[in-house]
C-alpha cells in the first residue's frame, strides 16, 4: 500500500473554493463598514467643523504661526474657542499638538460642549534647519559609536 506524500488535487481545490469564499465575505463586509463609518462622518456636522478648524489652525508654514488661542466661526456649531499647545518630541520634526476646543453654542448634551484631543504631526518645516541638522549629526556620531563597540568585541 502507497503512503501518501502530501494533499491530492480535490482536497486542494476544495480548500482554495473555501478561502475565497471566506475572502470575498470579509472583503464585502470591510467595505460595506467604511461606507456606513463615511456615511456617519458626513451626516455630523460637529465632525466637519473640527476638520475645519484643525484644518485652518494646522495650514501653516511654521511652528511660531500657530495661534495658542482664539475664537474660530463655524458653520455647523457656531463660535469655537480654541488653545493649542505644541510640544516637541523624543523624535525629530515630530511635534506632540494638544487641541482643546470649546463650543460656545447652547448644547443639548453638556459633554458636547468640550473637545481635547491630541495628535502627533510631522511636520520638518516647522523644526529649524541647524537644529534638525546637529541632532542628525549627533545621531549619527552615537550610531558609529555602537558600531565601532561592536566590531571590537
Amino acid at each position: 500500500m502507497k503512503k501518501q506524500q502530501g494533499l491530492s488535487l480535490i482536497e486542494v481545490v476544495i480548500a482554495m473554493a473555501l478561502f475565497t469564499a471566506a475572502i470575498v465575505v470579509l472583503s464585502q463586509s470591510y467595505v460595506g463598514a467604511m461606507l456606513c463609518l463615511e456615511a456617519v462622518k458626513a451626516d455630523d456636522p460637529r465632525l466637519a467643523d473640527m476638520r475645519f478648524i484643525e484644518d485652518t489652525l494646522y495650514d501653516v508654514t511654521a511652528r511660531e504661526e500657530i495661534k495658542p488661542s482664539g475664537d474660530i466661526q463655524t458653520l455647523g456649531s457656531g463660535r469655537v474657542r480654541f488653545s493649542t499647545d505644541v510640544e516637541e518630541t523624543e523624535f525629530d520634526d515630530v511635534l506632540k499638538v494638544t487641541l482643546v476646543l470649546e463650543f460656545l453654542e447652547k448644547r443639548d448634551d453638556p459633554k458636547q460642549a468640550h473637545w481635547e484631543e491630541v495628535r502627533y504631526l510631522y511636520r520638518p518645516e516647522w523644526t529649524d534647519a541647524d537644529q534638525r541638522k546637529a541632532a542628525l549629526e549627533k545621531k549619527r556620531e552615537a550610531w558609529e559609536a555602537l558600531c565601532a563597540s561592536r566590531t571590537r568585541t
